[in-house]
């Protein structure tokens, strides 16, 4: 049976509710969440995407701090740096005993350099002398992937976040072009939508980001995933091996690989791409990024099979980035050579574990050297 209530009870429950919701946000609103990060003694593995998107920046300073305190580096790049069953390039990393530093990351389909550029803006102090490391995949450059796409945009970042991006000069403005390059096309009604939503956002966060951190920094330090240090390489199948009974040598794919017809040739007709990576290692530079670049493969096993007259224009497309890289006096770990070995991927464009074996490999020794 319901309850009933006067008018007068549910009108002064009304005026309390806003009164200590103005007064929370009020409390919130003068705190300087900037500062009440803890400082981390872990390393952090990695982070809620929606904080980088909407740059929640007591668990932007506390993830960037927890790595450079650790002699970590930043793994970024795209879908080939995600999990892969038997183990990827970082999974071995840190679960290799023998060296003195681990691997956190910030991965993801379609997330290209370009769509970290605001986020390294954003946090110019605390990014300085940060140690990153980015996966260049020579498939963004292919005819469907080589223009900046909003559904990776607004999957990773946020319209509203990237506009007000404060430049402290000309050169940042100018290194900002691939940003602005994904603002020009979006949509009038996203931009509005994005820019409500991050608006809204901004009027809670004092409270959720900056008043409970103040409270509670235990829980704070508690949500955050930390770097793992529970496996070994022993713990991974087929660690350094290819693993046959699935990879099939020739077409250098699985065995159940289906799509084949998701292939696609490079584009030839834009410099998106190329301008993206090139702002990007400036940019590092310009922050005082301690950035390193792996030049990826792509599957030369697949295309010969599949299109041969396409590999002339990958084989442009991998010299084309190294170019750059070393215009910029880059650190780069070249990889493109595991695009002619059998066994090192598992598609058209993501290596297997042990393409990932090689990778590690590689790796190490270059890091090691720099250590």
């Amino acid at each position: 049976m319901f309850e009933e209530y006067k008018t007068r009870f549910l009108y002064k429950n009304g005026i309390y509710i806003c009164v200590v919701l103005f007064v929370l946000l009020l409390v919130g609103g003068i705190s300087k969440y900037e500062y009440l990060s803890p400082e981390p003694n872990k390393q952090v593995y990695t982070i809620n995407g929606f904080d980088i998107k909407f740059n929640g920046q007591s668990t932007m300073y506390y993830f960037f701090k927890s790595i450079k305190n650790n002699n970590g580096y930043l793994c970024i790049g795209t879908s080939e740096s995600t999990s892969l069953d038997d183990g990827n390039y970082f999974d071995f990393i840190n679960a290799d005993s023998s060296l003195n530093f681990k691997f956190s990351k910030l991965t993801g389909a379609g997330r290209t350099c370009g769509l970290f550029m605001p986020m390294l803006m954003l946090n110019r102090d605390v990014v300085k002398d940060l140690k990153i490391i980015y996966f260049i995949n020579p498939v963004y450059w292919r005819t469907d992937l080589s223009n900046p796409l909003t559904v990776y945009w607004s999957r990773y970042s946020n319209y509203d976040i990237n506009a007000s991006t404060k430049f402290e000069d000309e050169n940042e403005i100018a290194l900002f072009k691939p940003v602005q390059a994904y603002m020009d096309i979006l949509p009038i009604k996203d931009k509005f939508f994005e820019t409500v939503e991050n608006r809204i956002r901004n009027l809670r966060k004092p409270y959720f980001e900056g008043l409970r951190l103040k409270l509670k920094p235990e829980e704070f330090i508690a949500k955050h995933e930390y770097v793992s240090t529970n496996k070994s390489l022993d713990s991974y199948d087929n660690f350094g091996e290819i693993d046959i009974e699935k990879i099939d040598t020739v077409w250098n794919i699985r065995k159940n690989f289906e799509n084949k017809g998701g292939f696609k040739p490079i584009d030839t007709s834009t410099n998106y791409r190329y301008e993206e990576l090139e702002s990007f290692v400036k940019l590092c530079d310009y922050l005082n990024i301690d950035a390193h670049f792996i030049v990826g493969p792509y599957n030369w096993r697949f295309v010969s099979e599949y299109d041969p007259n396409s590999i002339d224009e990958y084989e442009n497309c991998i010299n084309k980035i190294k170019s750059i890289l070393q215009e910029n006096n880059s650190s780069v770990i070249d990889m493109s050579y595991i695009s002619y070995l059998p066994g090192t991927f598992i598609d058209y464009q993501h290596h297997s574990s042990y393409g990932a074996y090689l990778i590690y490999k590689e790796l190490k020794q270059k890091l090691n050297e720099e250590d």
